[in-house]
C-alpha cells in the first residue's frame, strides 16, 4: 500500500490509498504520536469518524495514518481533516 498507492496529507492524518473493488480501510498511529494513552485515544477517534461516516468513502482501499507531529486537540480536528481528505482523494 506504501508503495503502490497514492498519498493525501492532512493537518492530523494521512491516507495512503488506491481503487480497489471494495472499501477496505486500516488505522496506524506511531510510537513517536506519544505516550500509549494518547495513541489509543488517536486510534478510538479515527475508527469513530470512519465509523459515522463509512457511507462516505467510495470503493478505496485506505490506510489512514495520524501525524506524530500535530496531535489534535479535539475529535472534531479529526473529523474536520478527515472530510477535507475525502474531497482531496475523490477529485484525484
Amino acid at each position: 500500500m506504501f508503495q503502490d498507492g497514492k498519498k493525501c496529507r492532512g493537518r492530523h492524518l494521512q491516507f495512503y490509498y488506491k481503487e480497489g473493488n471494495e472499501r477496505r480501510i486500516g488505522f496506524t498511529v506511531p510510537k513517536r504520536f506519544g505516550k500509549a494513552v494518547a495513541r489509543n485515544r488517536m486510534k478510538r477517534w479515527m475508527r469513530e469518524v470512519y465509523r459515522k461516516h463509512r457511507h462516505e468513502t467510495g470503493n478505496y482501499w485506505i490506510v489512514m495514518m495520524a501525524r506524530p507531529d500535530a496531535g489534535p486537540e479535539k475529535l472534531k480536528d479529526v473529523e474536520g481533516d478527515f472530510f477535507r481528505l475525502l474531497e482531496e482523494l475523490e477529485h484525484k
